[in-house]
């Protein structure tokens, strides 16, 4: 039973597996860096902002396909805490998701300057796990923004971002 686990004065679980997380000091930048049993996971963010393939005057929904790549950033996990401090005041729509991916929707002109200032936490060299395999003719292993398109999108077509649970 997993009561067994749970120390039942302290409320703590026992028994875990030692985990050691990297501090702000981080060899790795800003990117959390788990070392579980000698196994290093990179945990974090990759985030794409997309124009509306169809009519982009309408609030994207989850299903909406996607055009044209504004931006692409690999961040750590705090990456995405703008954007759902934005959902919370009903700037950013969260359209749901389970990190595979997460899909948010927002007028351009509410996400245009946090992008192009360079979106928050986000890895100037992407990192990733020793076993990933890695196609380069897609992965660009850095940030990247597509500045004359972002600025040339109008400030109410509404764009779509999606962020894939790099854990």
């Amino acid at each position: 039973s997993s009561s067994k686990w749970r120390n039942r004065q302290t409320h703590q679980l026992e028994g875990l597996a030692p985990v050691r997380a990297w501090g702000f000091k981080s060899p790795l930048r800003h990117h959390v860096c788990l070392i579980i049993l000698g196994v290093t996971m990179v945990m974090g963010w990759h985030v794409s902002v997309y124009r509306q393939q169809n009519n982009p005057a309408e609030r994207a929904s989850f299903e909406s396909p996607s055009a044209e790549r504004l931006a692409v950033w690999q961040g750590s996990l705090g990456a995405i805490d703008w954007l759902i401090e934005l959902a919370r005041t009903g700037e950013v729509v969260d359209l749901g998701g389970n990190g595979y991916p997460l899909r948010f929707t927002a007028k351009c002109g509410v996400i245009r300057e946090v992008v192009l200032q360079g979106p928050p936490l986000a890895n100037e060299v992407w990192l990733h796990d020793p076993g990933d395999i890695i196609d380069h003719s897609v992965w660009k292993g850095k940030t990247h923004i597509e500045h004359e398109l972002l600025q040339s999108t109008d400030d109410d077509d509404w764009v779509i971002i999606e962020a894939w649970d790099e854990s």
